[in-house]
């Protein structure tokens, strides 16, 4: 005896005990998956966090302080080299430069609904 042929999640099996489909199963079966923006009921304005006007500013100064926070140890305890000093330094400049785009972006921000 040959062992049973696997069935689609969509074939007889499913018509013989009376169950539907799953939901977006056509969406599959065609070769896509749905796309987080083609479920029902999502908004059609929704944009990526990073298409808003904060994120490439914040995401330096979270950058720029990380390094500063991973050179504060040798710095702050005296056992600090020259290279130290410059990547904390980098760091600093990097964080400074992400405040200043943060305050130039949301003055030219555009307006909220």
């Amino acid at each position: 005896m040959s062992p049973p042929s696997p069935e689609a999640p969509d074939g007889p099996l499913r018509e013989r005990i009376g169950a539907s489909p799953a939901p977006g199963r056509e969406d599959w079966q065609a070769g896509r998956m749905a796309e987080p923006d083609d479920a029902p009921g999502a908004p059609d304005d929704q944009q990526s966090v990073r298409d808003r006007w904060w994120f490439s500013s914040a995401l330096q100064i979270v950058a720029g302080a990380a390094v500063v926070g991973f050179q504060w140890g040798p710095i702050s305890g005296g056992t600090a080299n020259w290279a130290n000093w410059l990547i904390g330094l980098i760091g600093l400049l990097v964080a400074g430069y992400g405040v200043l785009g943060l305050a130039q972006a949301r003055r030219q921000r555009p307006p909220q609904d």
